[in-house]
């Protein structure tokens, strides 16, 4: 697996404020093998670490965020037209 798409549902109760709290106290660890894509979506890497994945899913279990993983096989494709949501120091562009 390259990579996976997390995404958690996000809710309006104090259960959320907690989870993303989690996330930011964590993001210097998470930004270095995920990039966040939107408020409630990140995109992890596999290709030197899990680590980010495993702290975000650890997050919204304890505060019973619902959330989905879509594993990726391959390096998403992004299309030209659109943004490059990789930090600039790893386009090949």
């Amino acid at each position: 697996m390259h990579s996976a798409l997390f995404v958690a549902k996000k809710n309006s109760n104090q259960s959320w404020a907690e989870f993303d709290a989690a996330v930011k106290r964590e993001a210097e660890t998470i930004g270095k093998y995920a990039i966040q894509l939107s408020e409630n979506v990140w995109l992890a890497s596999f290709r030197e670490s899990p680590a980010a994945l495993a702290l975000i899913v650890a997050f919204a279990e304890k505060q019973g965020i619902p959330y989905g993983i879509l594993q990726l096989e391959c390096e998403p494709q992004w299309l030209p037209v659109g943004f490059d949501p990789k930090p600039p120091q790893n386009r090949s562009s």
